[in-house]
């Protein structure tokens, strides 16, 4: 090596490197290599020397041979990767820096140094991974994700949110993330953004997303702040849970406490709380009440006749004609076994005996299909009334139908009562 160099600073430098020293001619053939060289390669000083470049260089991966070459006989260094090959065949990416020199003799040389990029190219890719797996969480979440700036624009949304919306991305971004909501959550939501944007979160804010088709999906939002130096707002971190199925199952939930499951009305606890409102209503604003007690006519023999299944099947029937018969105000209820009962608003005095007598025509001249060659007819005892000033609840009503009811079956069934008596 001295005699190449012939500076014993320079020799020093080589010889105690820590980064891999190729001393060359410009054409390739390698001179000399240093300690670190030969450990980083795997070969023998000499070994090195007698490969050259192109032994130790895999030109098929190294695709920036043509460009470092040219760059270095144009300004005389250059770098780039380069992937090198060692003795056992393993191979590696180095960087390489690359700079023409001139020695004591005049001719120019090389010098080439090596570092290898091997824990590097293991971090950036595991870096690369992370960023690949922390992108594929964002976009395919159970949940969605979006951010939106000061003025509630998003900026920021994931494929879950996107599926449902049924929006592609271009066509969201940018838009106020209020545009996709109902018009009552739209207030919802404006009224606590404002609110938030000081306080910082939001939690389980319930709202309704409009999808492209029309139809409606129940979320909560929750979200962070996140500001700048000077506590300006910045953009928020926002998270969409779907509960769609969730209400959905709450509101059947609901429903089958308040609806009888064989008629489809209400059952007696939702129709007493349905009626004491409607009661509370007509009696403030004076408007007119009428309440019917039904009772289905020897109902025992249907069920000793033709089974049980038989009396069930006319239960559902029945309750379907008066569904039928009857206003869309009505409210109905099967108060338990054979009984029903309705409330009428906007009806009293005789009109309620006139309805209440074609709703028996009605349901008398109804047939009911037992099975599949047998119907039956059946007939309704009714007793009613109707609100009187006097009346300090819904009870009273009741109680006066329940004894019109009484009479009816005592005067030989299939008929109305209307209690007070001075009106039948």
């Amino acid at each position: 090596m001295a005699r190449h160099l012939g500076e014993d600073h320079y020799r020093l430098l080589f010889e105690f490197s820590m980064d891999a020293v190729l001393y060359t001619e410009t054409d390739g053939q390698i001179l000399a290599a240093n300690p670190a060289a030969c450990n980083l390669l795997k070969y023998t000083e000499a070994q090195i020397c007698s490969l050259g470049r192109s032994g130790l260089i895999d030109a098929s991966a190294s695709p920036e041979i043509p460009r470092m070459l040219e760059e270095r006989e144009l300004k005389g260094s250059t770098e780039g990767e380069l992937t090198y090959i060692r003795s056992d065949g393993n191979r590696f990416v180095g960087w390489t820096s690359s700079a023409v020199i001139v020695d004591g003799s005049g001719p120019r040389k090389t010098v080439i140094i090596v570092r290898d990029l091997t824990d590097t190219k293991k971090k950036e890719a595991a870096l690369l991974r992370s960023i690949r797996e922390l992108n594929d969480l964002y976009n395919h979440a159970p949940c969605g994700y979006h951010s939106v700036d000061a003025d509630g624009m998003i900026v920021k949304i994931n494929n879950t949110e996107l599926s449902w919306l049924g929006c592609s991305r271009e066509e969201v971004i940018g838009k106020t993330f209020k545009n996709y909501l109902s018009s009552a959550s739209q207030d919802v939501y404006t009224e606590n953004f404002e609110r938030y944007k000081k306080s910082g979160s939001q939690k389980d804010l319930e709202l309704e997303l409009i999808q492209k088709n029309g139809r409606k999906r129940t979320v909560w939002l929750n979200s962070t702040a996140i500001y700048d130096e000077q506590a300006e707002f910045i953009m928020s971190r926002s998270t969409l849970v779907d509960v769609t199925e969730r209400k959905e199952l709450e509101q059947e939930l609901i429903r089958k406490a308040q609806i009888d499951y064989l008629t489809g009305l209400n059952n007696r606890d939702n129709f007493n709380s349905l009626a004491k409102r409607e009661f509370a209503t007509c009696q403030r604003l004076d408007i007119p009440l009428g309440f019917l007690f039904l009772d289905i006519d020897d109902f025992k023999e249907v069920n000793d006749t033709y089974g049980h299944h038989a009396g069930d099947r006319a239960l559902s029937a029945v309750g379907e004609c008066f569904i039928n018969a009857l206003r869309n105000i009505d409210i109905l209820g099967r108060w338990g076994g054979e009984e029903f009962v309705a409330l009428l608003p906007g009806v009293a005095g005789l009109e309620v005996r006139e309805l209440a007598e074609r709703l028996r025509i009605e349901l008398s001249e109804f047939r009911i299909n037992i099975d599949q060659d047998v119907s039956i007819a059946v007939t309704v005892s009714i007793g009613a009334s109707y609100l009187e000033s006097s009346d300090s609840s819904i009870d009273c009503m009741a109680k006066r139908a329940d004894v019109a009811l009484y009479s009816a079956k005592s005067e030989g069934k299939n008929c109305v009562v209307l209690n007070p008596d001075s009106l039948a």
